[in-house]
């Protein structure tokens, strides 16, 4: 059987291949059958069947990342910007965007606005109602929208007096000392602390009699003798009695005995503990206290009668850890100590030092030996270490013998103040020169080539040059010093006069001296005083004499706070030929010439009888005092507050 299904199988096989291999289809022509286009999140497809067989293919077309969308606006509010949002369309999809639109509204719309109560109004207390917005929880700026909800006030039914516990109205009668009332409790908050007296009960309308005098206030009656109660030290004796009406706790207390007051043992057999206590132990910085107790009661006193003063003890130092402020071993040269505070007293500042044994010493050991570079001598550095850390003292023996460096280059000449400097060929060490070498030493002999400062000039002042020594190491000038020798010295220029001002002075422009007053003086006279006026004819108007001025040779010197007096000076004439007279003070003027911020103090005594005819106050750098304003001047002393100088000028009529 088995057999002949093989059999059957084979010639079955045999036939499928011949039919097979003569009608295969070659698919060679398709035609589109139908189409499902592709999207923003799916693929799409052509179905296509053969012409000859009708076999289907398909074809995929892949997503095309196209989304179909719907945009919604959003309006903006006081709290976010407006924006535009897109949403795809496409089933399936969940491709949004989102882009800014309109900005965020600067200001909260009206609509927005609500009253919110932020706290209800009770009985007592007031309620609180803002504007905020609703979008934005903004509350409104301005105070005036705010609002106070007023407090309630207490509701009672003022209509019923009558005890009406519904009407929460409780009649209460009068009690020893004490009037009755109606209580009234408050319908909303249960307040009952603003009862109706009897005074305003009376006034009200058909008020009920009884009730009336049952609210009068009764008087005690202490029928009741209780106990008598025996006098102490600070309490006096009495009997007590208690009130017989019913509800009443009333007492009175007769009095009987006096208190006997305090009684102490202050005597010499007076016992710690029994008699008397430390109240306050005494330390290094505070007294203590000796406070006694009652012998009757054991009572503590506390007023200064029975308390007295314990003095202050001595400081207390314990070499303890806890009292231990620094401590330092053993060095070269101090032995290890320790510093302890006072055990005495928290507060105490004072300290103590404790030392131990003895110092150890240096430990020298040899650095380096004799040579050139240590001048023959040995030189020695201590080796301990101390404390954490090495020693650095070191020294130097006695020189074994006179090793001297051996001369080799020149590293720097001899100057003013400073010695040749060699390069030593045996150790290589720089030297100064030895004393022996004349040639090494310091000449002295200051090399004044540099120009430092230039002083010009003035019409008060001779100019002159400031030379610095070309030695870096010498930092003298010359110039400043006249006994150096000669300066170089450029002569003192002449007074430049400004045209005459409005106000009618003529002032110098260097030195700011004015020369005269003119206002007063309009002559012809056979000089132009408006020398810088620079037109023909003179358009300032005002011809003045000149007659020339005298001033002293040399300016006055003024020395901070001490007096200058002055009766004549040497003048020299300057108008025509320069001559050195003698002239009297008066008919001049003083130019004070000084630091700033200085204050002077000119006296102005009369000629003939001494007497002061002025004091006259300045202040500033610079002052004029005219002198020709006075009749008859003989004398003038000048006190400033700061050193500078005065000068002497006189007009010559």
């Amino acid at each position: 059987m088995k057999k002949k299904i093989i059999i059957a199988l084979l010639v079955l096989s045999a036939l499928v291949l011949v039919f097979a291999s003569c009608g295969e289809c070659k698919h060679e022509e398709y035609e589109v059958k139908s189409t499902v286009d592709a999207t923003c999140v799916a693929e799409g497809k052509i179905i296509s069947v053969c012409k000859e067989c009708g076999a289907e293919k398909v074809d995929t077309i892949p997503k095309n990342g196209n989304h179909q969308m719907n945009y919604t606006e959003i309006e903006p509010t006081c709290k976010e910007a407006g924006k535009t949002i897109g949403t795809c369309k496409v089933e399936g999809c969940t491709f949004t965007t989102e882009t800014a639109g309109k900005p965020k509204l600067s200001t909260c719309s009206s609509s927005t606005w609500d009253d919110v109560v932020t706290k209800e109004a009770s009985c007592t207390e007031d309620g609180k109602k803002i504007t905020i917005c609703t979008v934005c929880g903004k509350e409104q700026w301005n105070p005036s929208l705010d609002s106070t909800i007023p407090a309630l006030g207490h509701t009672y039914d003022r209509n019923a007096f009558a005890t009406d516990e519904e009407k929460g109205i409780t009649f209460v009668p009068g009690k020893c000392d004490v009037e009755g009332y109606f209580a009234r409790e408050c319908k909303d908050c249960g307040y009952n602390q603003d009862p109706i007296t009897r005074d305003e009960y009376a006034q009200m309308p058909d008020y009920d009699t009884v009730k009336y005098d049952q609210m009068e206030a009764l008087s005690h009656n202490f029928a009741q003798f209780v106990e008598t109660v025996a006098p102490t030290c600070t309490v006096d004796g009495y009997e007590l009695y208690k009130c017989t009406r019913e509800g009443c706790d009333g007492e009175k207390r007769v009095p009987t005995d006096y208190a006997t007051g305090h009684i102490y043992n202050k005597g010499a057999d007076a016992v710690l503990g029994t008699d008397y206590v430390i109240a306050q132990a005494p330390t290094c910085i505070n007294t203590g206290i000796k406070a006694y107790l009652c012998t009757v009661c054991g009572e503590q006193a506390e007023d200064d009668e029975n308390t007295e003063s314990i003095p202050t003890v001595e400081h207390s130092f314990v070499e303890e850890d806890q009292y231990l402020i620094v401590g330092m071993d053993a060095t070269c040269t101090d032995a290890a100590y320790k510093v302890f505070k006072c055990s005495s007293d928290i507060s105490c500042t004072e300290e103590k030092k404790f030392t131990y044994g003895e110092a150890l010493g240096h430990k020298w050991v040899v650095n380096a030996e004799p040579s050139c570079a240590t001048n023959g001598m040995t030189y020695y550095v201590c080796s301990n270490v101390c404390n954490g850390e090495t020693c650095t003292e070191d020294k130097y023996d006695e020189p074994s013998q006179e090793i001297r460096h051996q001369f080799g280059s020149l590293v720097s000449a001899p100057t003013c103040v400073a010695d040749a400097v060699y390069n030593c060929k045996v150790c290589g060490n720089d030297y100064s020169a030895y004393d022996d070498d004349v040639e090494g030493q310091a000449h002295g002999n200051h090399d004044y080539s540099i120009l430092f400062d230039t002083i010009a000039p003035t019409c008060s002042a001779e100019g002159y040059n400031i030379y610095s020594c070309a030695a870096g190491e010498c930092g003298t000038y010359y110039g400043d010093d006249e006994n150096e020798k000669d300066r170089e010295v450029t002569p003192r220029i002449d007074h430049i006069f400004n045209p005459v001002t409005e106000d009618g002075k003529i002032v110098c422009t260097v030195c700011s001296m004015q020369y005269r007053d003119v206002t007063t003086e309009i002559t012809t006279g056979s000089k132009d005083l408006c020398f810088n006026c620079g037109k023909t004819p003179c358009e300032c108007g005002l011809i003045v004499e000149w007659n020339g001025y005298v001033s002293p040779k040399d300016p006055e010197e003024l020395k901070a706070n001490e007096t200058l007096t002055k009766v004549e000076t040497i003048w020299t004439e300057v108008y025509d030929e320069p001559t050195a007279i003698p002239l009297a003070i008066g008919n001049g003027m003083i130019v004070l010439n000084g630091e700033d911020a200085t204050t002077y103090v000119v006296k102005v005594y009369d000629k003939v009888n001494g007497t002061l005819l002025a004091t006259i106050e300045k202040s500033g750098s610079v002052a004029f005092v005219d002198l020709y304003k006075y009749a008859e001047v003989g004398q003038v002393e000048i006190t400033a507050s700061t050193n500078g100088y005065a000068y002497f000028y006189e007009i010559i009529d």
